[in-house]
């Protein structure tokens, strides 16, 4: 398994090492994925995907590298809102997650 490059500062008592670990394995695959030329051209042969692409490109990428610099400085899994920690399993759906379900709910929509 591959370690992560540099320990964290401090982290999270219930974010175990092996976790931030595992964590940090998936972010990588998923930034490969998403920017992965020979895979993207791929998809686009097997029909329109390219809103998908696009997309993952341009916000869900970024997130990724951002997680990844939160897990090297220690702050990963808190969130940026309101500094609580962010729900474990919501950290194993969404790698690239900064704020907690709390404050998702708090956010406010938009009136269209």
């Amino acid at each position: 398994m591959e370690t992560m490059e540099t320990e964290p500062i401090a982290r999270r008592a219930d974010l175990s090492k092996e976790f931030l670990e595992k964590q940090t394995v998936e972010i990588k695959t998923r930034i490969n994925k998403y920017t992965d030329r020979n895979r993207i051209k791929e998809e686009l042969r097997q029909g329109d995907v390219s809103g998908y692409i696009m997309h993952k490109q341009t916000n869900v990428v970024p997130q990724l590298e951002k997680a990844l610099e939160r897990l090297y400085k220690g702050s990963y899994g808190i969130c940026s809102k309101c500094q609580a920690p962010i729900e474990k399993e919501r950290l194993e759906l969404v790698p690239g997650a900064d704020i907690c379900m709390n404050c998702i709910k708090e956010k406010p929509r938009r009136i269209s």
